[in-house]
């Protein structure tokens, strides 16, 4: 699943894989969906990467890219 978060510098918007490459305590660390863009990284709480999912599921975002 791709989600669509901040992509934590500059307050653009970026897409992202849902599946964590990592986790740390309540944070999990997302690879970035963009062609060009895989070397970024996103860390995210665990609550707000659910509350993405949950959101853009229904909205019909997630899973297009």
């Amino acid at each position: 699943m791709i989600v669509t978060l901040l992509d934590g510098f500059n307050g653009h918007t970026e897409i992202f894989h849902s599946t964590p490459i990592d986790k740390i305590g309540n944070t999990a660390k997302l690879s970035c969906a963009s062609v060009g863009k895989e070397y970024m990284i996103r860390w995210v709480h665990i609550d707000q990467l659910k509350a993405a999912m949950e959101s853009q599921q229904y909205e019909g975002v997630a899973g297009e890219h």
